[in-house]
C-alpha cells in the first residue's frame, strides 16, 4: 500500500513538472494519465474508498482557497454577473 502511494505522489509530481514543457495544463495531463492507467489489464489497481466527510471537509476547503487566492481580481469584476447567476 505504501508503494502505491508513493508511486502516486512520484506520479502527481512527474506530471505537474512535465506539463509546462508539454504546454498543457497539469490537471489535464494527471486526468490522461490516470485514464491510460485504468484501461491497463496488467496493472491491479485496487478500489479506494474515501469518506464524504474526508473530501468535503479536508479536501474542498484547501482546493477552493488555493483557486481563490491563484484567481486575478480583474476577471473576478468582469465575470461577477455570471458567477452570481450560476450561484444561485
Amino acid at each position: 500500500m505504501a508503494i502505491g502511494l508513493l508511486l502516486g505522489v512520484l506520479c502527481v509530481v512527474a506530471c505537474n513538472a512535465i506539463a509546462p514543457k508539454l504546454r498543457v495544463a497539469a490537471p489535464l495531463l494527471l486526468v490522461v494519465v490516470g485514464v491510460l492507467v485504468s484501461l491497463q489489464p496488467v496493472i491491479d489497481v485496487p478500489a479506494i474508498v474515501v469518506a464524504e466527510r474526508l473530501g468535503l471537509g479536508g479536501v474542498l476547503p484547501l482546493l477552493l482557497f488555493a483557486s481563490a487566492v491563484s484567481m486575478p481580481a480583474a476577471n473576478f469584476r468582469r465575470n461577477f454577473s455570471s458567477i452570481v447567476g450560476l450561484s444561485v
